[in-house]
């Protein structure tokens, strides 16, 4: 059974690289096999952690084919073990920012353990990836983790709309108008800048 499915995941992954989910990609082939979500996701866990399927983890946390997960010049991240040789985390070989460990509670300690090191090596191993198109920077500094590249910042500013914050009239800036309300008169939030006191004007085309 871990064959076929580690076939529709990789099938899946090669239609839609970089936009599925674990969560996702189990959801979908659970209903194509007819099997339960939870037997799948545990099987798509296994196969990308021991590399079986050919796919890992972008980022994003999404599903891509692993056949550019580790570039040339992007080196596997560095095991942190105990000197009796249990893993307990990784760190980025490039800024040594050891990856994410989040709080799993198992009821072995092992388990627990063992779970929260393959987390920390998912995080470790796309360190320094732009999370919008996955390239590569060697050169990132610890604490800078994803950061967008420049082709993906200058694509976002080209969508942009061009313009700029110019004070709100209507509340001259001060976020609240007067309003009546049964009667009464209070301050209440702007609704033309939403209480900000001011509002995005468009440069003229």
């Amino acid at each position: 059974m871990n064959a076929e499915i580690r076939s529709d995941l990789v099938a899946l992954v090669t239609k839609y690289p970089a936009v599925l989910s674990i969560s996702s990609a189990a959801s979908l082939i659970a209903a194509m096999r007819g099997l339960v979500v939870a037997d799948v996701h545990r099987a798509l866990d296994e196969i990308i952690d021991t590399g079986q399927g050919d796919v890992r983890f972008t980022s994003g946390w999404r599903l891509a084919l692993s056949e550019d997960a580790l570039p040339a010049s992007h080196l596997p991240p560095i095991p942190l073990a105990a000197p009796d040789g249990r893993v307990f985390a990784y760190a980025c070989a490039h800024c040594l920012e050891v990856g994410s460990i989040p709080g799993i509670h198992c009821d072995d300690p092992d388990d627990a353990r063992e779970a929260r090191a393959k987390a920390s090596l998912r995080d470790a191993a796309c360190c320094g990836e732009c999370p919008d198109c996955h390239a590569f920077r060697p050169d990132h500094v610890s604490g800078e983790g994803h950061v967008t590249c420049a082709a993906c910042l200058a694509a976002l500013k080209a969508r942009q709309p061009k313009g700029s914050n110019a004070p709100c009239k209507a509340c001259e800036s001060n976020g609240t108008v007067s309003a009546f309300i049964e009667g009464v008169k209070v301050r209440v939030q702007c609704p033309d800048c939403d209480g900000d006191g001011y509002v995005w004007q468009a440069e003229a085309v």
